[in-house]
Order: structure tokens, then C-alpha cells, then sequence
């Protein structure tokens, strides 16, 4: 009798789960689709530097200018830079002042004339200072105009045309530093520029320095006096705000 019992007892049936869209499928993808569009926006200025490098032109044979002793006359147009080598030519501003406010003002209209370094031309060190990126919409054209920065290669040219005078400066060295590093302003008794921007692309951890000396016209003997002083600065220029760093400050902010 307990055996028929038992054999008569219902067995318990866990029933098959029934697939829901919304329940199932719809959250994984949200979370997915929400993980990738941040990464896209705080990754949008390496990424948006890459497809101009992708996009660029770039000479298979730069244009050489021959170096002349004495001084080359140019038109009389406002102070350009000009790289053969990355088939750049851009505004070369002036702005003695410092401060971030300043500094960011005028790299929206070029490459910037850093502090009081030497003037073209002059004995010392001229330091010139260029976006290799920025948010893309960021206000000004020149956001990107040092990305190719680290093409560069040791004898390149780089040419100032300023004040009715062409500059020739051809490329001696080239260095990675942390922006703590303020000895790359200092004067190196002749003629020289140094161009900085920051490295990698959309990071402010680093800066690039590249370091050329002025050979047309044909500089005074090396050792001359210094017309300027080092830029007083604890910390080299040459970089914006990542989006990772403006992210951080916003969620950080009191």
C-alpha cells in the first residue's frame, strides 16, 4: 500500500525557462553599449589625431631650403612657421604672459611664441608651443598641429619667417621628458629652437622636445650672450587637459 502511494505521487516538474528580450538580452546590451560610448568619448582625441595622421600628405621628399650665410628677405606677412618635413606652415603668435588662461587663448590661433624666449634670430633659446591634440571641439583650428611632431627626423629643416627675414633651423635633437623637466628652456649659448607638445597623443604625462639650431642667417660665434632668460615655469608647456583628465577633475570637483 505505501508502495502504491509512492508510485501515485505527482513528480515535481521545474518548469523550462521561457527567453525574455527585455530581461535577458536588453541589459548586457545597455551596459555594453553605454561601457563603449564612454571609452569612445574620453578615447575621441587619440582617436581623432590618428585619422589625421591616417589622412596626412606627407612629402616623400621634403622641400630643402638652401642655408645662405647672410639674411634671406621674405614678403612682409605676420610670423609663420613652416616644417617641410610634416608639410606644415602656421601662424607663429606671440604672448609673453604665462598663465593658462593666455597660453590657451592664443594656441587657438597657432603655434605660440613661449614667454620671454629668445626672438627669432636672437641669441638663446626659442620655444614654440603646439597642440598634438585636443577635444575635437575645442574652439580654434589648430588642435592638432604638432600630432606629426614625432616625425621629425635629425637634420630636418624648420623655418621662421618673421619680421621680413627668413630663419633656417635644421633638427639636432629630439627627447622625451616629463613636464617637470624645465631644462630643455634653458639657453644653450648659439641660436636655437625648441618645439614642445605633449606625448602620447591625449595624455599630459609627457612632453615631446624637439631641438634645432638656427644655420641661415649664419649665427654669431657660439658663446654669445643670451638676449633672454629662461621662462620662469616649473612645469613645461605643451599639452591640454585629456578628456580622461577632464573627467577626472569634474568628478573630482567640490
Amino acid at each position: 500500500m505505501a508502495k502504491a502511494k509512492q508510485t501515485n505521487k505527482k513528480k515535481h516538474v521545474i518548469p523550462k525557462p521561457v527567453f525574455s528580450y527585455k530581461r535577458d538580452l536588453l541589459p548586457p546590451m545597455l551596459g555594453g553599449g553605454s561601457f563603449l560610448i564612454v571609452l569612445a568619448v574620453l578615447s575621441c582625441q587619440w582617436v581623432t589625431a590618428q585619422v589625421k595622421y591616417r589622412n596626412a600628405h606627407l612629402p616623400a621628399k621634403p622641400s630643402v631650403v638652401a642655408a645662405t650665410k647672410q639674411p634671406i628677405p621674405v614678403a612682409d606677412i605676420p610670423p609663420n612657421l613652416w616644417i617641410p618635413r610634416l608639410n606644415l606652415s602656421v601662424p607663429l603668435v606671440f604672448e609673453p604672459q604665462t598663465d593658462q588662461a593666455h597660453m590657451q587663448k592664443a594656441l587657438q590661433r597657432g603655434v605660440l611664441h613661449y614667454g620671454n624666449s629668445a626672438s627669432p634670430g636672437k641669441p638663446g633659446n626659442m620655444t614654440l608651443v603646439g597642440y598634438s591634440s585636443n577635444q575635437p571641439w575645442a574652439p580654434g583650428k589648430y588642435n592638432f598641429v604638432f600630432t606629426l611632431l614625432d616625425k621629425l627626423r635629425m637634420k630636418d629643416q624648420i623655418i621662421i619667417d618673421y619680421h621680413q627675414v627668413r630663419y633656417i633651423y635644421t633638427v639636432s635633437e629630439s627627447r622625451i621628458l616629463s613636464p617637470d623637466n624645465t631644462t630643455v628652456l634653458k639657453n644653450r649659448g648659439q641660436q636655437t629652437v625648441t618645439l614642445l607638445t605633449g606625448t602620447p597623443i591625449a595624455s599630459d604625462d609627457k612632453r615631446l622636445a624637439i631641438i634645432a639650431e638656427q644655420v641661415s642667417p649664419a649665427p654669431p660665434t657660439k658663446g654669445q650672450p643670451a638676449t633672454s632668460s629662461m621662462p620662469a615655469s616649473t612645469k613645461l608647456p605643451g599639452a591640454a587637459p585629456s578628456m580622461w583628465q577632464s573627467f577626472k577633475t569634474l568628478i573630482t570637483k567640490d
